[in-house]
């Protein structure tokens, strides 16, 4: 854990933090040019301003945090239309070997039912040509 010191407006701060210093001291340079930004257009106290800001920083958070949720809410669609589009794509893989049975199943009954020799007997080598009677 880091112990750093913060000068925001004048007044030191000393803060306890896994941040990298640097990051830290760059949220504090923010800070105070937001403050500073108030008390010079508004002609607030330090004290004032940084409440002001304090609260504008928290509706931003809260305003973040209702998209958060939103994008979560989106993932967990996404994620259940996924599912359905991975039962979806079995079934059109059962359903295109159905098609294929029924049409085998059509061609045997348009043969007339009868299934050819050479099906059914794969060992007959009986041809025309090389037959003995």
């Amino acid at each position: 854990m880091n112990r750093l010191k913060v000068v925001i407006c004048g007044k030191e701060y000393t803060l306890q933090t896994k941040e990298d210093a640097t990051y830290v001291y760059n949220l504090g340079r923010a800070l105070e040019k937001k403050i500073n930004s108030l008390v010079e257009s508004n002609n607030v106290s330090a004290y004032n301003a940084s409440v002001m800001v304090a609260l504008s920083l928290l509706d931003d958070l809260k305003h973040i945090d209702k998209e958060y949720s939103k994008l979560q809410q989106s993932c967990s669609e996404i994620d259940k239309l996924k599912e359905q589009r991975d039962v979806a794509f079995k079934e059109i893989k059962r359903l295109n070997a159905k098609i294929t049975q029924l049409e085998d199943s059509q061609r045997f009954k348009e043969l007339g039912g009868v299934i050819p020799e050479y099906y059914t007997n794969p060992n007959n080598n009986n041809n025309s040509k090389n037959s003995k009677k």
